[in-house]
């Protein structure tokens, strides 16, 4: 594969939390971003500016046509989110037909390496106390069933295209899509009632987004082949009873805990293989419940 610098990116779905840090974390170190977004315009801090923006749904062949003919990397992060109540021909045309359609214009125009935000619900059910890149796919729901289709679209061109699928567990970060720890944390902080189950679970099913844009920049700046699957969490798990008690006591949280039982076994992120073989570092889970606390004071 042709080496080189990696200069012109397009990142999709750039106005999400996700996209837009990575955004800004690639502009700020000199590359020319392009942005494709469906309906909210993408923004950048003051002295900064996209080279390009791109408005259009993903999953129509004409959008790209305004795209830029040569790229040398795109960052994928445009989907349909985990809500129960989209429609699976929702998820088919955002995360399966669009994903299709962005590798073959990377393709196209000559990219030579693609990030793909994927999720740990590709693996559907899982029953082991420990999650990595070989956790067997257990009856996924439509999200994670879609998701994984486009971790296999990728596959297939790995001769062509060399890539990295991120499977993510909670994104943490200021607007972020609803996840078990923020959701904690807003409940906390409203002195609502918490039901948690497995309190002596050691948790770290989370992922700062400062954390996954500085991944993202680092792997675009570093020569890898082929197709790559990996799993990212955060570092030195806690259990849930010191999350919930910590944030309890940051957030000044008048709320009544309950322990309760439950069927459904917990499980903790593996993320050996990113950071032996890429280099990925993250937060504490202490520093991102310390995040947490401070969002909501701010908020």
């Amino acid at each position: 594969m042709h080496r080189g610098a990696i200069v012109r990116i397009l990142v999709t779905g750039a106005s999400g939390l996700c996209a837009s840090a990575i955004a800004r974390k690639l502009v700020a170190g000199g590359h020319e971003v392009h942005a494709s977004y469906r309906s909210k315009a993408p923004e950048l801090p003051t002295g900064m500016a996209f080279h390009g923006t791109y408005q259009g749904s993903l999953a129509e062949r004409k959008t790209f046509s305004a795209f830029p003919k040569q790229i040398d990397a795109v960052v994928h992060a445009a989907a349909a989110l985990n809500d129960p109540a989209t429609p699976v021909r929702k998820f088919v045309e955002d995360n399966v037909i669009a994903t299709h359609n962005v590798i073959d214009y990377a393709l196209a125009a000559g990219a030579r390496k693609f990030v793909y935000l994927s999720s740990v619900s590709v693996s559907g059910k899982v029953s082991q106390s420990r999650y990595d890149e070989a956790t067997p796919i257990v009856d996924p729901d439509p999200y994670g069933y879609t998701k994984r289709l486009g971790e296999l679209l990728l596959n297939d061109a790995r001769d062509r295209l060399a890539s990295v699928s991120l499977r993510l567990p909670g994104i943490i970060g200021d607007g972020g899509f609803p996840n078990w720890l923020m959701d904690l944390a807003r409940r906390l902080a409203a002195g609502g009632k918490v039901s948690i189950h497995h309190p002596d679970h050691r948790f770290n099913n989370a992922v700062h987004v400062d954390d996954l844009a500085d991944f993202c920049a680092g792997y675009l700046s570093r020569d890898h082949d082929g197709a790559h699957l990996l799993t990212l969490g955060a570092s030195e798990p806690m259990t849930v009873r010191d999350i919930v008690e910590t944030l309890a006591e940051g957030l000044g949280s008048t709320s009544e805990i309950d322990i309760v039982e439950s069927d459904q076994e917990p499980f903790a992120i593996d993320d050996s293989a990113a950071r032996d073989k890429f280099d990925y570092r993250s937060k504490t889970m202490e520093k991102i419940i310390d995040f947490l606390i401070s969002l909501h004071k701010k908020n």
